[in-house]
């Protein structure tokens, strides 16, 4: 049902998907369509019709309830200034199991069963006003836009079991039939954020640009003073180019653009409720009996808050030659301060770490982009694109803290950053080379043996900790290079793709892992040290229960990371189409081949320089199945 007030406000009221308009069949309120200012759909409605509001150039405000998860592109053709998103999405996810007394494997529990439960939702709405005028004669042209958003996501789950069936015929619908339940599980999740932002910008004659944002971000995972953020962008352009001094050089320089900019991001990338200090719930045995227990849980901090990002961009745009060479350079300094950072505590609190905001960090950073038409003439073409950045990260301040990361050996951090120093260096031991069968006295004080790998130790004390570490090279390349040729010829067209980095160490454990190759996967296992092959780098052979307890990691580990990457070589021929021109069904038609990773080159001993392996630990490479060689062919029809 729908109303209509003052001629200009209307009330749709009802459930479900509305009704679908057209120009024969247009909506009931179409007469007064070009006076609607308002519009209210009651809570039920699951979508919109199709043109339902299109020709409502006066509609100016809009209420959407929740409800609503699909509104058509041309549900408001016509309307300016005023536009509106949502997204809802539900997922229902159940596992359940049983296993039958009879079966084997299940002796020790007699039969059982369980049943796993998660059900989540997620709700998004964007709504934003434009406006866009000219003045003094088109001279000065403005763009305006003032908006808000709101997400919302809520998860729950729930898990119970038991055992000890003596029949069980219901799998996991029949839980209560296993005397012995298992320990039933349940939790919550639930995250909300809130943006409300205002941008314009200006531009006159188009040559003088000028644009700001004012934004402020709320999110749920912060304590109640520090929920919303505010994020403020300022920007400018000169177009030299169209200045009228400038005309005699355009036959050259067709753009030449010089522009600045000022900004901070937000981030609010943590889990929920870490503002709150939590307890678990346990159990435990005394006397016989089972009793509950309270435990210290998380400790938190209240006073989080955002982790905000401000850069700093200097930019220039040139195309020369009616845009047959385009370069955009950009030179780029972003200081990331209040760092959202889960830092370890002392023992004496009763908890392992709390999340905090932590210190500066500071990127500097240039980035260059070629975009050419080397060979644009003739049956013979050439495109060419090409991307470089240089790119540093320090460690500014983090109040006389210590960063880590990886967790590569036994537990122990590969990775450390401390103030004054690049973000991400590693911190190994220095390895001097094998144990050898004259030193078995000296290595067991050590608790190592022949074909061992022997450290230094720094300070003489028999014992390899930190304070025999050393920083070891930096994790994150310096620089990133992309280049991308097309060459095209008489309907042929050949692209490849090549990808290098350099200034950059790998992790690399080939050596180190050996006890774990029973499959010939590693081929250096023949190389291991043996009392008769003691002139070896490789580590002898160890079982798991041999290698265990002990740290293998080095510098020995450590490669310089240089690769070059073919990762995609496309060879494709377009058959002409005069010869498709009598056919019905297709105009022309272009076979091809296409060769992926085809090749890399370094001296890193991995199959691949870019895997994330050993539990995509930061900066270490070798743990993963190898990415192949995929070739493909692929033909197009042109209808």
């Amino acid at each position: 049902t729908w109303e209509l007030s003052c001629d200009s406000v209307l009330t749709i009221s009802g459930t479900g998907a509305m009704d679908a308009y057209t120009t024969d069949s247009p909506a009931p309120w179409s007469d007064s369509m070009t006076q609607l200012t308002d519009l209210e759909i009651a809570s039920g409605a699951t979508a919109i019709g199709t043109n339902a509001f299109a020709g409502a150039t006066a509609l100016k405000n809009a209420t959407i309830p929740a409800s609503v998860t699909t509104i058509p592109e041309d549900a408001f053709t016509g309307v300016t200034g005023l536009t509106v998103k949502g997204d809802f999405q539900r997922r229902h996810y159940q596992f359940g199991q049983g296993m039958p007394s009879n079966i084997i494997g299940t002796t020790d529990t007699g039969g059982w069963a369980n049943v796993d439960n998660n059900d989540s939702s997620r709700w998004s709405n964007e709504d934003y006003l434009s406006y866009d005028r000219s003045f003094f004669e088109g001279r000065l042209k403005t763009s305006t836009v003032l908006g808000t958003s709101f997400y919302y996501y809520h998860y729950e789950n729930a898990y119970g079991g038991s055992e000890h069936y003596t029949d069980n015929p219901y799998g996991y619908y029949r839980l209560q039939a296993g005397p012995d339940y298992l320990q039933a599980t349940s939790g919550m999740d639930q995250q909300t954020m809130h943006s409300v932002y205002a941008r314009t910008n200006l531009s006159w004659e188009g040559k003088y640009l000028l644009g700001a944002t004012l934004r402020a971000d709320g999110a749920s995972n912060f304590g109640d003073n520090n929920k919303y953020g505010f994020f403020p962008s300022v920007s400018a352009g000169w177009v030299i180019s169209e200045e009228p001094w400038f005309k005699q050089a355009k036959d050259v320089v067709s753009l030449l653009k010089l522009r600045a900019s000022y900004g901070s991001v937000g981030n609010a990338g943590i889990p929920s409720y870490r503002t709150f200090t939590t307890f678990n719930s346990g159990n435990i045995i005394f006397n016989k009996q089972k009793y509950p227990i309270v435990t210290s849980g998380r400790l938190g901090n209240k006073d989080l808050q955002w982790e905000v990002s401000t850069q700093y961009d200097l930019g220039l745009d040139v195309s020369l030659w009616n845009d047959r060479v385009n370069l955009i350079a950009d030179f780029y300094r972003r200081d990331t301060h209040d760092m959202l950072y889960e830092k370890q505590v002392p023992i004496t609190t009763g908890h392992g770490s709390s999340w905090t905001n932590l210190g500066l960090i500071r990127n500097n950073g240039f980035e260059l982009t070629l975009n050419a038409h080397v060979i644009d003439k003739g049956p013979f073409q050439w495109d060419l694109d090409f991307i470089m950045a240089d790119n540093i990260t320090k460690v500014i301040d983090v109040n006389k803290d210590v960063l880590y990361g990886g967790s590569f050996d036994m537990g122990v951090y590969t990775i450390r950053s401390e103030e004054g120093t690049e973000l991400g260096q590693f911190w190994t031991y220095h390895c001097l080379g094998i144990w050898q069968m004259d030193e078995v006295d000296e290595a067991l004080k050590y608790g190592r043996h022949p074909g061992d790998y022997k450290f230094e130790d720094v300070n003489h004390d028999y014992i390899y900790d930190d304070r025999d570490r050393k920083y070891g090279g930096r994790v994150t390349p310096k620089y990133e290079f992309s280049l991308v040729n097309t060459f095209y010829w008489k309907g042929f067209s050949l692209m490849i793709d090549l990808a290098a980095k350099t200034g950059f160490d790998v992790l690399c454990g080939v050596w180190g892992t050996q006890y774990m190759s029973t499959d010939g996967v590693h081929e250096p296992i023949r190389w291991a040290w043996t009392p008769n092959n003691q002139g070896t780098l490789v580590p002898a052979n160890r079982t798991g229960g041999d290698y265990f307890g002990t740290i293998d990691t080095g510098d020995q580990d450590i490669y310089k990371g240089d690769f070059l990457k073919i990762r995609n070589i496309a060879l494709s021929y377009d058959l002409k189409r005069d010869l498709f021109k009598n056919n019905k069904f297709f105009k022309g038609m272009s076979i091809g081949v296409n060769a992926e990773n085809v090749a890399t080159f370094t001296r890193v001993p991995a199959r691949d320089i870019e895997d994330a392996g050993w539990g995509n630990t930061f900066g270490a490479i070798g743990g993963t199945y190898p990415k192949p060689i995929t070739v493909s062919g692929t033909v197009k029809l042109i209808f």
